[in-house]
């Protein structure tokens, strides 16, 4: 079969700044979205976690389960702690099987999650068991599915699809907000489970990442294969498939003269990166945006404030869909920093007020706690919530991406279980304002982070930034 577009390119080639009119970009678009369903429901989570936590903890709840606050702190954190778990057989499945493959079974596992939770949950043991789950599953799909997109991703619209993944999370967010406040928890959790299940029919039939197979197999019938379905019909297929076996043999070649989990921290330009990506990492979490989202129903007062909370969260991270690939990565990722950490200072000034001074706050209480929230939420997403995890797929190579990504995703679940038991502590302890100020002081911390070592893939080819990187390492 003639295979390729002249017009066509892939994401390791130069010619990738060719005009892409006769790409296959809505191909490779709904290919993302579809895996992005496990996302969707993987997002849900949060809602569900926070009413059901709410819940439990109430005495006069609907559920027939009740909870103290550790055991709420625990339901909330069990999720992270999978993580740990989940890390190496991810790196394991995603070279071994490949990225599609790994993704399937990941978004399976989170499907028998939420039965769970659906159909059998008559004890907290099975919410403990439940969240695990749930936690090992979204954590094999939240480190894959980027990879994947960056390796299939034509280079102009690589930020965009990369960006499918948190706007999925976060319309899961929402739906699970609305769906808790006006139906059963099992409700939700019925629909988080179809969400999951709808990826197998949807999914299925993609192709493996090429660039890939070449690292792995280096078998280059199935590359171009894989590379026909995902550019379409053309002469210049070949030339493009030339470039990718280059590029994958000089990592295969660099490869072989290190011992692989050590090449995070052997290699100068993997190094680099690591430290990058690790750090804002901990700059996404030391934000306390989990711990906030988590608790989010003692903070906010009026039960319906968390739908307000849930659209603008979706609507800043639809727009960063438009402003990723536009203003770049560094800009968004320092404005967020610096926007969150004032949000902050607002809200616990508002909560230091409000208890610490036991003032009278009446006149603003139906609309500064909530409008700060969303604006916190607003700029965090639009920068931190979505550049990190694109800047991982970009930035390592292919060969390590898997260990890379997935390195930093056990980095995120870290500094994710430290805010929300710091925030569970010190709220009980000295009152809202405390993690909440402390929060915002990391967030200034990010801000000078970003603006020294963040690096911008904007507009640059995976080779380009693998240049770029050994240039600055050298």
């Amino acid at each position: 079969m003639d295979c390729g577009s002249q017009d066509c390119v892939v994401n390791v080639d130069s010619n990738e700044k060719q005009p892409r009119a006769k790409c296959r970009l809505w191909f490779q678009a709904f290919i993302v979205l579809s895996a992005t369903f496990s996302n969707l429901s993987d997002g849900m989570g949060t809602g569900w976690t926070s009413t059901a936590v709410a819940d439990m903890m109430s005495t006069n709840g609907t559920l027939s389960i009740t909870i103290d606050s550790n055991q709420a702190a625990l339901i909330g954190t069990l999720p992270m702690y999978a993580i740990f778990c989940s890390a190496p057989v991810s790196i394991y499945s995603a070279n071994k099987i490949g990225r599609k493959w790994t993704i399937l079974w990941g978004c399976t596992l989170t499907c028998i999650s939420w039965i769970c939770l659906s159909l059998v949950a008559t004890d907290v043991a099975t919410i403990y068991a439940a969240a695990f789950l749930r936690g090992f599953g979204g954590s094999v799909i939240f480190t894959i599915i980027p990879m994947y997109s960056a390796e299939i991703a034509h280079v102009s619209i690589r930020g965009l699809l990369g960006s499918f993944v948190p706007a999925m999370m976060n319309i899961g967010v929402l739906l699970s907000y609305v769906t808790t406040i006006y139906l059963p928890l099992w409700v939700t959790a019925t629909v988080a489970a179809v969400a999951a299940f709808i990826v197998w029919p949807l999914f299925s039939w993609a192709p493996q990442s090429p660039y890939y197979i070449l690292v792995s197999s280096r078998d280059r019938i199935k590359a171009r294969e894989a590379l026909c379905k995902l550019q379409g019909d053309g002469q210049h297929i070949d030339t493009e498939l030339s470039n990718m076996e280059v590029a994958a043999a000089a990592e295969n070649l660099e490869r072989e003269n290190a011992v692989p989990i050590l090449e995070l921290v052997t290699i100068p330009a993997n190094r680099k990166v690591t430290f990058i990506v690790v750090t804002l990492q901990f700059i996404q979490q030391l934000t306390g945006v989990d711990a906030i989202l988590i608790f989010l129903e003692f903070i906010l007062e009026e039960k319906n404030s968390s739908i307000i909370f849930g659209v603008g969260k979706l609507v800043s991270c639809l727009l960063s869909l438009v402003l990723i690939d536009r203003l770049g990565r560094k800009p968004l990722l320092v404005f967020s920093c610096v926007m969150s950490c004032l949000t902050l200072v607002t809200l616990g000034g508002y909560f230091y007020v409000k208890d610490a001074l036991a003032s009278d706050v009446s006149a603003v209480r139906s609309w500064l706690p909530l409008g700060t929230l969303v604006l916190f939420i607003c700029c965090y997403n639009v920068g931190l919530g979505i550049v990190p995890f694109i800047l991982g797929g970009e930035m390592y190579p292919t060969r390590i991406k898997a260990l890379g990504v997935t390195f930093g995703e056990v980095m995120y679940a870290l500094p994710m279980i430290i805010a929300t038991e710091v925030f569970s502590r010190t709220r009980e302890a000295y009152g809202l304002y405390f993690p909440i100020w402390l929060f915002a002081g990391f967030s200034f911390l990010g801000a000078i982070f970003c603006l020294v070592f963040v690096i911008e893939t904007k507009g640059k080819t995976l080779q380009d930034i693998q240049r770029e990187l050994k240039q600055q390492s050298a």
